[in-house]
């Protein structure tokens, strides 16, 4: 199956918020990590080894079935190298938002 980092997003991102978020993902791209982000920029990408996380500034808004949660969003990385950068991007969004960003991931 593969180790998976999970969050919530309740809410939209402020633009001044979303400026932050997206100064913490140039900050990984300073690192070396594959990360696709800017100021005038909706999404942030980071690739890596398996899935990308896509990470928007607004939250989903389009069910692709009758029970989806618009909130969900995951990002599969096997605890591949750039699983760090996805978990460190995942944990600036909560420690911004709080219960309006939950996150997890498989121990």
């Amino acid at each position: 199956m593969g180790y998976t980092n999970y969050y919530y997003q309740e809410r939209d991102f402020t633009v001044d918020e979303w400026k932050l978020v997206v100064n913490e993902a140039d900050y990984l791209k300073e690192l070396g990590y594959s990360v696709m982000a800017g100021q005038d920029m909706d999404e942030i990408l980071i690739s890596g080894d398996c899935e990308a996380l896509l990470l928007r500034k607004q939250r989903r808004t389009e069910k692709h079935y009758e029970d989806d949660n618009l909130s969900f969003g995951f990002c599969k990385t096997r605890m591949a190298q750039y699983d760090l950068a996805v978990w460190y991007l995942l944990c600036s969004c909560n420690q911004l938002l709080g219960e309006d960003f939950r996150i997890g991931r498989d121990r």
